[in-house]
Order: C-alpha cells, then structure tokens, then sequence
C-alpha cells in the first residue's frame, strides 16, 4: 500500500495535479474520483472482512460492491493514462 500511495503522488505530481484541480475537468477530476472510488472500495473490502463471519448473508453483496467498485477503478485508471 505505501508504494502505491507514493507512486500515486509522484504521478499526480508530475502530471501538475494539485487539490484545486480536482474540480476541473479533465485529469484532475478523472484523478479526484479514482481516489474516491479506491476510498470506497477500502471501506467495502474492510466491512466484507468483519462483517462476514458474523453476517454471512451480508457478506456477498458487499463482495459484489467491492468487486464493481474495483473494476471501476480500473475503468478510470486507464482513463487516465496519457
């Protein structure tokens, strides 16, 4: 997870990134929603994990959402390559 996280801001600093553009659209926005989508999908994967031995008929929509919301990820990441 760091080295993510440290790619991730060498990336969004190299490409000019900054908290103010992430309003704009274009890469500042496509970038402000991944992150927020990979926010989610931490959540998610963190409830699937206590929730499902006490509540197992919860479990498996959150494995669904968790599931959507990576490959959401994964549609906006390759949005963003140049």
């Amino acid at each position: 997870m760091p080295a993510l996280v440290a790619t991730g801001i060498a990336l969004a600093w190299h490409r000019g990134v900054t908290f103010g553009s992430f309003d704009d659209p274009g890469y500042g926005r496509l970038l402000g929603i991944k992150l927020v989508l990979v926010v989610v999908s931490i959540a998610l994967a963190a409830a699937h994990g206590t929730i499902a031995m006490a509540r197992p008929q919860l479990a498996r929509p959150l494995a669904i959402a968790g599931l959507v919301s990576s490959l959401a990820i994964v549609v906006f990441a390759t949005a963003l390559v140049p």
